[in-house]
């Protein structure tokens, strides 16, 4: 059972439900990987921490996704850190989600559990023939698959541990990328299962990767096998000292297997104002509205182009900056000469077309002598396309995304605070979301001079049909894409739609369910017509393999590396990394546990039959003389009302064209009495909770003022709320006005406000501190 994540709702949904059944709102469904393993892993059905169920081979289900983590940590513990930093790789490497401390007598210690795993679900796949909406399993090893696909794939692979192992080695988690266990594969993207560290006495070295990557060579495709073998022993002898040295020489091979092989892209852009805004300050390229498409051949000097920016600035002129933005790197970027620049001379281009964006909107800011919040700026995402290769660039919280066969995942990294307090080691990423100005922006372009932009640049290999998305937050906040992604973004690869339709749907998807902002998309249908050989051989061995995927158990102490020997071909017992345990379910008894839930519940019913009317007549139960509605169940210890007294909530904007204001009243009578207006952002601590003529109503006190509560409350029909409350200040609201828009926090958000004791940073571990929103 899911619990509802409507903090006015918590009804519980069977899984598999897509909707809540009481009202409406989208159910998430996170299902995550627990870590570190060190013995079997709990049985399906159990429990863990009055919240997250076990689904089998260490795969669990968050059934209160609606509430932030419950991990109370004072310092986090030093294998937990490099989850953090590597944020940023998360298109690899998934992201620590909670801490749950275990009983002793389990064998394990604490249970890391780990979001956008390496998992899929069959039935949000391009086959989805088997496999039903609450089935999940973990991706295959790397190994299997390895000797079936073609030998562009298998150096498309070892293209990405090339890449990723600079950044892994230096955060002490190198070892993993020997280990073939745990590197599993999504088609052609390559997905970590997890982390595990180097040895403290031999880090990992190229030499490992050498030894590794020979005994691989035995059953590389012939096309490849004698460059393998070359290259393994490079990196055997020394001769390839460095990571970059690596992907030179995979990027050369990689060019030369991709000749003559065509890339077909189609581009298809929509921008929209939504329901509640007065202006549209996005902007796109391609022009909204319009598709492009373009055969690609290797050598050829065009590079297809597609840009989303979301302007900061409201009437002071986020449209202008947005624009402005749009047209600078059009500018320096239509006429790249792709073909005769290094990959480097690409990204550096990228990362100078932002530059001049951002100086154009600063200076603009600069001669219009605007400071501070007056100050125009814009995020921005694009993605520009290299035959095989797709650069990616993005400032801000504007999103790129990579839909494949079997999953969507997302490409970027916000620019925010909260995503800064995680890769910073602070906190996990869902605890920081709770903070009030966990959305606040750290950087956008216009706000300063290029010296202090730190704009991010990726570069990706692509070898299967996917679809690309660049949005806005319009779309992407709460969630949208990744609940939405399988029925509007899947269908492309299905062949089952066309992208200008598309697009349309997903502007009125976010109107629908978001609508409090503009929203803008580019989707990106990028076609590899030679690869369906690999998709559907790997689509079937993942079909065929559901629920048999063997998973590894952490081994403790771990095995030293053995030192490789340049002269020594390593045999296939001298792999690297150390074996891992196949960990077979426990088996399950259903009868039995039916026939005990039947009977207890017999027993229950029969003792309250005979008891009840018993406690009436002593007085221990109130009789309800109108017993017609039932209540809706409610995780009554893990989760509390969100207006309990004592709670912490933010308010939000509820989904109305012309929502009515929320009022803080001095006393708890409407009458004549003036009001303030509560505008959204607010956070608030409820006080007391009392019920005055049958009208629930709430003391509460304000801990911190919403990014509205600065400027004039917006006309409304009631004539009294045309002030603002102030810091600290205490009043009275109606409980069913507040309700709709009550959005639960930590109470960490309200550390160093009037309602808190004693200033208390975000984390133990946070000194800094927090900027003000730029928007």
């Amino acid at each position: 059972m899911l619990y509802c994540p409507n903090p006015t709702c918590q009804t519980l949904n069977l899984e598999g439900t897509r909707i809540c059944q009481q009202c409406h709102s989208p159910l998430p469904y996170r299902y995550l990987w627990a870590a570190g393993l060190t013995s079997p892993a709990p049985e399906a059905g159990r429990l863990l921490g009055d919240r997250y169920l076990s689904k089998g081979n260490g795969i669990f289900l968050d059934t209160l996704p609606g509430y932030p983590p419950i991990a109370s940590i004072e310092e986090l513990p030093d294998f937990l850190l490099a989850y953090l930093r590597l944020a940023a790789l998360r298109l690899h490497i998934p992201l620590a989600y909670d801490l749950i401390p275990q009983d002793p007598t389990s064998g394990n210690a604490n249970l890391l559990l780990l979001e956008e795993a390496a998992l899929w679900q069959p039935e949000r796949s391009v086959s989805s023939s088997k496999g039903n909406p609450s089935t999940v399993a973990v991706l295959p090893a790397i190994t299997p698959l390895w000797e079936k696909v073609s030998g562009r794939r298998q150096l498309s692979w070892l293209w990405q541990i090339a890449n990723l192992w600079e950044p892994m080695v230096r955060e002490g988690v190198g070892s993993t990328l020997l280990t073939p266990e745990l590197l599993r594969v999504e088609g052609c993207l390559l997905r970590i299962l997890e982390l595990r560290s180097d040895h403290p006495d031999q880090p990992a070295t190229l030499a490992h990767l050498g030894q590794l990557w020979q005994t691989w060579q035995r059953s590389a495709q012939p096309d490849i096998a004698a460059f393998l073998n070359t290259l393994s022993a490079g990196l055997l002898e020394g001769r390839i000292n460095s990571s970059i040295a690596l992907i030179e020489e995979l990027d050369q091979q990689i060019a030369i297997a991709n000749r003559g092989k065509p890339r077909h892209i189609h581009i298809a852009t929509q921008t929209d104002q939504g329901p509640t805004r007065s202006r549209n300050e996005d902007a796109c390229y391609p022009a909204s509205g319009t598709l492009q498409s373009e055969i690609l051949q290797s050598g050829q000097p065009s590079s297809p182009l597609a840009i989303v920016c979301d302007g900061i600035g409201g009437h002071q002129g986020g449209d202008v900056a947005s624009n402005l933005a749009i047209a600078a790197v059009y500018q320096k970027l239509q006429n790249l000469p792709v073909v005769t620049l290094s990959p480097e001379a690409i990204a550096y281009a990228i990362d100078e077309s932002v530059a001049i964006a951002n100086d154009r909107i600063s200076q603009r800011n600069d001669d219009e002598q605007r400071q501070d919040r007056q100050r125009m700026g814009t995020t921005l995402v694009m993605g520009l396309i290299k035959h095989q290769e797709l650069y990616v660039g993005h400032v801000g919280d504007s999103r790129a995304y990579w839909i494949t066969p079997w999953g969507c995942h997302q490409i970027t990294l916000d620019d925010d605070v909260a995503s800064r307090q995680m890769r910073l080691g602070y906190n996990f990423y869902r605890q920081a979301l709770q903070h009030p100005n966990a959305g606040s922006l750290v950087q956008a372009l216009g706000m300063s001079g290029s010296s202090l932009l730190h704009p991010t640049v990726q570069r990706l290999l692509i070898d299967e049909d996917s679809v690309l998305l660049f949005c806005s937050d319009g779309l992407s906040d709460g969630d949208r894409v990744e609940e939405y992604w399988d029925t509007n973004l899947l269908p492309v690869l299905r062949g089952q739609a066309d992208l200008v339709g598309v697009s349309q749907r997903l502007v009125e998807l976010a109107n629908t369910l978001n609508g409090h902002d503009n929203v803008t998309v580019a989707v990106v249908h990028y076609q590899v017509p030679d690869a369906s050989a690999d998709r559907e051989l790997i689509t079937n061995y993942m079909s065929s393999t559901l629920g048999d995927v063997p998973i590894p158990v952490a081994k403790e102490p771990q095995a030293v590396l053995s030192a490789p020997s340049p002269t020594t071909t390593p045999t296939a017992t001298q792999v690297v990394a150390p074996t891992a345990t196949v960990v077979e379910p426990a088996p399950r008894r259903p009868v039995p546990l039916f026939l005990s839930l039947v009977f207890a519940t017999v027993l229950v019913g029969v003792l309250a039959y005979l008891l009840l009317p018993i406690l009436r007549g002593a007085g221990f139960l109130a009789s309800d003389p109108s017993p017609t509605s039932t209540p809706q169940p409610s995780p009554s210890s893990t989760a509390p009302s969100p207006l309990a007294p004592s709670a912490v909530i933010q308010v939000g904007r509820v989904n109305t064209s012309n929502p009515a204001p929320l009022g803080l009243f001095p006393q708890p009578q409407l009458g004549d009495a003036a009001g303030k207006s509560i505008t959204p952002g607010t956070v608030l601590q409820v006080i007391e909770k009392p019920s005055i003529e049958g009208t629930p109503w709430l003391r509460v006190q304000v801990c911190s003022l919403g990014s509205e509560s600065t400027a004039a409350p917006p006309p409304t029909e009631v004539a009294s709320l045309t002030l603002v409350p102030q810091l600290g200040e205490e009043g009275w609201v109606q409980e069913a006005e507040l309700l709709p828009r009550a959005m639960p926090v930590a109470t960490e958000a309200i550390a160093g406000s009037p309602c808190g004791p004693t200033a208390t940073p975000l984390s133990p571990q946070t000194p800094t501190p927090t900027p003000p929103p730029l928007g």
